[in-house]
């Protein structure tokens, strides 16, 4: 089922939807936020009054900041956010990682970050606005104690969700507070506008706490209303009604609509005679996606009103004292340990109204860019630098982090890793909250270490930790399987934590689950234990073992393992092994896998395979092996060893700073019958270009194309070292092409000595290669045509 947020309008806020893929099954809850508010009111009648006094004089602010176009600025205002967590223990309890999900959402949403933006009609695309609007966790609690914006507090309230429920209110002038309870009075969540908030301690957001996290939008909808912006048809919670055209939300580029009441999403609605606006986030459709730029002033104008001290929240000050405005620069990568080739993604994290963004990326392709989220690939194994300079109205700064990406080679089966010293360079760690996994010196032999997560003293309910593992070229295996030992306890019969080891064949692109284990199947003998658990021998350890599936049996392998807690004890992992049986698929071994500055002549090799007729090979200047360059070949079986002959092949003749691609496979039989191709890998020759073009290869053979540069005719002369029972000759142009010219055909049976080759009518001016196959060996040289 699909949730879908919306919320009450005006004064206060929200409705519900369950969204079946049936329209006409779906359930609409409505939230009662417009019933709190009348109940209120009608409890307090004389505040009625003052009510509607600041709500018109909002109004007024709001339409005169939008007839007035300095008020159209993009200065950044920066909201300090608390989230009170009020909860018994169970599922309500969201761990930190739902939140900070819910702030990304928020400040992309906010800042027109959100991806769906290009998924808004043609017609809304020019007005859609960017709040310039950034939310950030509180780093300072309202007594200048440190804190990380979560407030997490153990209250039956949770049971009830209204008002009363908000507990451990922080000042509205100086922080967003944001309820989260087990159940909602109002549906998914409320909130009061500023005009419309009964008291000081009940201002902000109260929301269901499955209404937050990854793929939840309830709370842009709610923060809306938190600075002032209605429904799109209006000031009532009761969308789908004709009269709704009369009705306004009090935004000019915003049309009049009756609304969505039944969660639908048909853009090409015209219920008060012009395209409703649907995929706002304010109204109640299954595809909201934006705010109108309209919209963006109403909200713009709320926050630097005195109405509810919303003027106060982003000012530096203000600020500096919730700890938000310290250390403001930040980025992180989605991933920082990489396989050569693959492509990472740098987010900037920074606040205080960033507005240009430039990162210096050596080692990447390309080595700068530009704006918040770059892409770029990691192509040559090596330890890379990352460095974002942010600027906003205010200045720029700078923030290099060292050594932050590592691209990695693969490593060999068999696999073992028993951390005899440390934790592995290979191995590298991510998660949300608690401790991560760390080298400590428990083992399961006694010797040497083992890694684990101190989660006696550092875990809640839902931290999720990760350690990943290195990149293993498994092409080579027939099959696998994936061997460690595991020590735990839980801390009482009652907790669960859970551990998961995961496989990928795309360097972590996508991932399976190899083995899924926890609570008291996980602690096994060990039971529960309520002091801090380590291992005392090796009695206290379990053996895990699960087979790895073909599929993931790749050259891009890796594995990691995921621990969640449910707050309970202490995990350690050792002798991860990894073992099985070798394929008749050969591994490369010479030149390394994206290394650079090789020789222009060079011998490939790779190792050798038992019992097998022959090595077949294929090399070429692109990964499709479909170029004008392209070389294929077979070596006769010698025997099992690497250093015969069978298993190289001498490369000569190549370009200054070429790239190269190379694989091999094994012949059983005959060609029918062959294994699998090796990884593919690549290298890189020297570059020693210089300005003229020379012919810089086949330096054995004394090639010489003369003369060079030329106006149409050139001659080719080789001097053979040694008789030739067949040579051929092509001549291709920039594009591939292959040049018709007499030189062009095979030459048998040719003997010792020098040979001229006449190459004549070359037309178009520009650069050829002249490529010469002699006896299965490949040569190369340029010329140039004027």
């Amino acid at each position: 089922m699909m949730k879908i947020e919306v919320s009450m309008a005006g004064l206060i806020t929200c409705f519900v939807f369950g969204l079946v893929l049936n329209v006409s099954a779906q359930v609409i809850e409505k939230c009662g936020s417009v019933t709190k508010t009348n109940e209120w009111l009608a409890k307090h009648p004389e505040m009625l009054d003052q009510y509607n006094k600041t709500t018109h004089a909002l109004e007024v602010k709001a339409k005169a900041d939008a007839a007035n176009p300095e008020k159209q600025a993009t200065a950044i205002y920066v909201i300090p956010v608390v989230f009170h967590i009020i909860h018994e223990n169970g599922p309500e309890n969201v761990p930190d990682a739902t939140i900070h999900a819910s702030m990304r959402i928020l400040n992309e949403d906010y800042r027109k970050w959100n991806w769906d933006t290009i998924l808004v009609t043609q017609l809304f695309q020019p007005i859609i606005g960017e709040a310039f609007i950034e939310f950030r966790l509180a780093k300072l609690d309202p007594n200048g104690n440190p804190t990380t914006g979560i407030d997490r507090i153990v209250s039956s309230e949770t049971n009830i969700g209204d008002d009363s429920s908000k507990l451990n209110y922080w000042p509205r002038s100086k922080y967003l507070n944001i309820w989260i309870c087990k159940v909602s009075s109002a549906g998914a969540a409320y909130a009061y506008s500023p005009s419309g908030v009964p008291t000081a301690i009940w201002d902000g957001i109260l929301s269901n706490y499955d209404y937050i996290g990854e793929g939840e939008r309830t709370l842009t909808h709610e923060v809306g209303h938190w600075i002032n912006l209605r429904h799109t048809w209006g000031g009532s919670n009761t969308p789908g009604l004709s009269g709704n055209c009369s009705s306004d939300d009090n935004v000019g580029d915003t049309p009049n609509t009756e609304g969505v009441s039944n969660g639908s999403c048909d853009t090409t609605d015209a219920t008060c005679s012009s395209i409703d606006n649907i995929q706002n986030h304010m109204d109640y459709s299954s595809c909201e996606h934006m705010f109108t730029a309209g919209q963006v002033t109403r909200m713009r104008s709320a926050l630097t009103s005195s109405t509810a001290s919303r003027n106060n929240l982003w000012k530096v000050n203000n600020l500096i004292s919730t700890g938000v405005y310290t250390g403001a620069i930040d980025f992180e990568a989605d991933i920082t340990s990489v396989c050569a080739g693959s492509s990472v993604m740098f987010t900037d994290m920074s606040y205080n109204g960033i507005t240009e963004w430039e990162w210096s990326l050596p080692g990447a392709t390309p080595d700068s860019a530009f704006g918040r989220t770059p892409i770029v690939a990691y192509n040559t194994v090596g330890t890379y630098d990352a460095t974002v300079k942010i600027s906003n109205d205010t200045g720029s700064s700078l923030l290099t982090k060292t050594n932050y990406i590592r691209v990695i080679t693969a490593l060999l089966p068999p696999y073992s890793q028993d951390f005899q010293s440390s934790a592995s360079n290979d191995w590298s760690v991510s998660g949300e909250g608690g401790s991560p996994w760390s080298f400590t010196f428990e083992s399961f032999s006694g010797s040497g270490g083992s890694i684990m997560i101190d989660n006696f003293n550092n875990g809640s309910e839902g931290d999720v930790n990760i350690g990943l593992g290195p990149t293993i070229d498994m092409n080579v295996m027939e099959s696998a399987t994936f061997e460690f030992k595991a020590a735990y306890a839980t801390r009482d019969p009652s907790t669960f934590d859970i551990l998961k080891v995961y496989a990928s064949g795309d360097c972590g692109a996508t991932w399976a689950i190899l083995l899924v284990t926890g609570g008291g199947s996980l602690a096994a003998g060990n039971g529960s234990q309520t002091t801090y658990f380590a291992p005392s021998d090796s009695n206290d350890w379990q053996s895990f073992s699960t087979s790895i599936s073909s599929n993931l049996l790749t050259e891009n392998f890796r594995y990691k393992f995921e621990f969640t807690s449910d707050a309970g004890n202490n995990i350690y992992i050792d002798n991860i092994n990894i073992t099985g049986t070798l394929n008749s698929v050969p591994f490369l071994i010479f030149p390394s896998n994206f290394s650079v500055d090789n020789n222009v002549s060079l011998l490939l090799d790779w190792d050798g395979i038992d019992n097998v007729t022959a090595y077949e090979y294929q090399i070429d200047t692109v990964a499709a092996f479909n170029s004008p360059f392209y070389i294929a070949g077979s070596n006769s079986y010698l025997g099992a060893a690497d250093n015969l002959a069978d298993t190289e092949y001498q490369l000569s003749g190549l370009d200054s700073g070429s790239t190269v691609f190379w694989k091999v496979r094994t012949i059983s039989t005959g060609p029918a019958d062959t294994s699998a191709w090796s990884a593919t890998w690549r290298f890189t020759t020297e570059n020693t270009s210089q300005v003229s073009v020379q012919n810089n290869v086949g330096d054995d053979l004394n090639i010489q194309a003369y003369p060079n540069p030329t106006n149409g005719a050139v001659t080719l002369e080789l001097n053979l070292p040694a008789p030739v029972d067949k040579l051929t000759i092509k001549v291709y142009d920039l594009l591939g092409r292959i040049f018709d010219s007499p030189a062009n055909q095979l030459y048998e049976f040719l003997n010792t000595g020098k040979h001229d080759f006449k190459i004549e009518g070359l037309g178009e001016p520009g650069i050829y290669t002249i490529r010469i196959n002699i006896d299965g060996d490949h040569y190369f040289t340029k010329i140039v045509n004027l």
